[in-house]
């Protein structure tokens, strides 16, 4: 398949994507509920378990250093042009902090 293609491809999905709007459920209480230190030694215990899974070595860059794209397009369609532009220098602000 072509570039030519997949673009036509693409361009086919977009104009058949169908997005279904829904309400929550109701908030089922936490029946283990998590706080302080042990809420941050479980997220790191579950993150190391999932990159394990994954087969994949842990990432060793800082947060800082975290890799992140801003993607404009359809999802943010809804936004102003000037709400984009905002979430879009948020995006690059963080990435040089």
């Amino acid at each position: 398949m072509d570039s030519a293609q997949r673009r036509a491809r693409a361009e086919r999905r977009q104009q058949t994507a169908v997005l279904n709007r829904t309400t929550l459920q109701r908030v089922e209480p936490d029946p283990f509920p998590v706080s302080g230190p042990d809420a941050v030694s479980l997220v790191e215990h579950l993150t190391r378990e999932s990159w394990t899974a994954a087969g994949k070595p842990t990432p060793t860059y800082r947060r800082k250093d975290t890799p992140v794209r801003f993607v404009r397009g359809h999802a943010v369609r809804h936004l102003e042009d000037t709400d984009v532009e905002a979430l879009a220098e948020t995006a690059d602000a963080s990435r040089r902090t």
